[in-house]
């Protein structure tokens, strides 16, 4: 009877929480200055965090709900480890649903001609410089642990291409900071290229 209690004791603990050194892709959200961040135990990072400055001085780093959408005003990340002893991160701002959801459409409503399939080919070729870029953004390992959704928007007389990458991440950060990229053909229309981009074994 004592032993069941202590374990009903024991159950009704909260989870500990874990202290973190934490990094941004880009900047930190107003009002983390100066505050704790704590992980909560055993955090799927799989799935998208959420930031938490409820608690005075703390900032806590939790699953998002499933009703958690990611906006401007609350944004979800990615969190990738740092470390090897799981005590820094960094977060990776989660774009949007509403924002991928377009761009599929405006993939489907682009490249829905053979001719467009080749052209959205030829752009995100060149944004990656024929795999020159990716290959660099993998290191020396030359290592892709999951598979990449590229996005590439170009429109005529643009010089310059638009992308979002999926999953957010230290290589999809590298792919689109690369300084240099392919010459884009030339479009009559604006086009969003898409690509996934895995590596077989």
């Amino acid at each position: 009877m004592r032993t069941t209690a202590l374990l009903a004791a024991l159950v009704l603990l909260p989870a500990p929480l874990l202290a973190l050194e934490l990094s941004f892709s880009g900047p930190p959200p107003d009002g983390l200055d100066g505050r704790e961040v704590k992980l909560k135990d055993g955090l799927d990072i799989t799935e998208p965090v959420a930031l938490d400055l409820a608690s005075p001085g703390t900032a806590l780093v939790r699953s998002a709900g499933d009703d958690e959408e990611a906006s401007a005003k609350h944004p979800l990340y990615r969190l990738e480890w740092t470390s090897d002893e799981k005590d820094k991160a960094k977060l990776f701002p989660v774009t949007p649903a509403a924002e991928i959801q377009r761009l599929r459409q405006a993939n489907d409503a682009t490249t829905g001609t053979a001719e467009a399939q080749r052209l959205q080919n030829s752009v995100v070729m060149a944004y990656l410089k024929n795999g020159d870029v990716l290959r660099e953004c993998m290191g020396p390992q030359k290592n892709l642990p999951e598979a990449l959704t590229l996005y590439v928007t170009l429109a005529p007389g643009q010089p310059q291409a638009t992308a979002v990458i999926q999953p957010e991440g230290t290589i999809a950060e590298c792919v689109l900071a690369a300084k240099e990229r392919g010459t884009y053909p030339a479009v009559k229309a604006p086009i969003t290229a898409r690509m996934r981009i895995a590596l077989s074994h």
